[in-house]
């Protein structure tokens, strides 16, 4: 195998790579979904079922998290791939969108802005439950638990 022959394939591999963490942010997004859709008929219910909503927003910080490397790795895997396209003279998708300069960051804003509001809205269900039944104390926890998983999935999915 001589050099040319080597560096089609990695090229391949590393496009193979980008493409698989592309389809990520769909799988990402169905388990946003079926989290908020579980979450929200678990805050639906009466006693202590109720509470589980209070789960959520850690679960979508998580889930912030993989997205957030996830979007590191496919940005670092696009430079790559434009460095490697100017290495070796080719015109790629790369390279045209490098020149283009229209960096969206739409998909990690939206993201961002899905998984906060339902963070908010999933802990202000849950102290409202709460609070319905006189548990100020634990309520008190709960709201400063959930703050930090409100600024750790902002902090996971900021614009860099």
């Amino acid at each position: 195998m001589d050099l040319g022959e080597l560096a089609l394939k990695e090229y391949e591999t590393l496009q193979a790579e980008k493409n698989g963490r592309i389809q990520a942010r769909l799988q990402i997004w169905s388990v946003f979904l079926a989290l908020v859709g579980a979450f929200f008929l678990a805050g639906l219910q009466a006693g202590l079922v109720s509470w589980a909503v209070l789960i959520y927003p850690i679960a979508a910080t998580f889930l912030a998290q993989f997205a957030g490397h996830n979007e590191t790795v496919l940005d670092r895997l696009k430079t790559y791939l434009r460095a490697f396209e100017a290495r070796y003279g080719y015109d790629g998708y790369e390279q045209f969108n490098f020149q283009i300069k229209t960096w969206s960051g739409s998909q990690v804003k939206a993201l961002r802005s899905a998984l906060i509001s339902t963070e908010v809205l999933a802990t202000v269900v849950g102290i409202a439950h709460l609070l319905a039944e006189q548990h100020f104390l634990l309520a008190s926890v709960a709201t400063v638990i959930e703050i930090v998983t409100f600024v750790s999935t902002f902090l996971f999915l900021r614009d860099e």
